[in-house]
Order: C-alpha cells, then structure tokens, then sequence
C-alpha cells in the first residue's frame, strides 16, 4: 500500500521515524474503517435485518475474534524474538546516551 523507506539501501531509520509514524498511523485509519466495514457486512448479512435476535451479533463477534485468533498466529509464525541488530551490525540495544548522540540531543 504505502512504501517505507526503510527498505532502501542508504536511508537511516533515525531520521524517518515521522514518516513511519505517519505511515503507521496511515494503516490504522484504512485498516479500521475497513474492518468496521466488513463486520457490518456480516453482521447484517446473517442477521437478515432482524434486530429482535442477536445472530447477527454473534457472528459479526466471532468474525473479529477469528480474525485476531489469525493475526495471532501471523505474528508467532513471522515476528522473530530478539534484539534488533545495531547500527553497527552487533545485536543489541543502544545505549541511551548513544541514541541522544545519533539524533544531537543533548
């Protein structure tokens, strides 16, 4: 949908962290109007209009917990655990100091 360009060669993540702020927050606002979307889909699919039972409801609910069940299971299967490499390539966090540094905080 949106390209980061954290995925190019030469780019420095310390610079861009507004633009993935903004990309992320991007793909929240069309995710979630989206999903809003779908689940009044099936929930006024299957409760045919009828407001008097809840069946509509119900598997508009279970539409989203089966949704989150496999976004769950996305994240276990394609999310690594660890520390994300440094920028000089060792695995490890940064040490404040050395994050101040790198943005010219002082």
């Amino acid at each position: 949908m949106l390209r980061a360009p954290q995925l190019k060669s030469g780019v420095n993540i310390m610079e861009t962290t507004a633009l993935v702020g903004a990309i992320f927050n991007a793909n929240l606002q069309i995710g979630s109007s989206l999903g809003l979307a779908i689940v009044t889909a099936v929930t006024a699919e299957v409760g045919q209009g009828d407001l008097s039972n809840f069946t509509g409801y119900k598997a508009g609910w279970w539409f989203v917990v089966a949704l989150a069940g496999f976004e769950a299971l996305l994240a276990a299967v394609f999310l690594r655990a660890g520390q994300p490499p440094t920028a000089s390539g060792q695995k490890g966090a940064d040490s404040v100091d050395t994050i101040n540094e790198k943005l010219d905080c002082v």
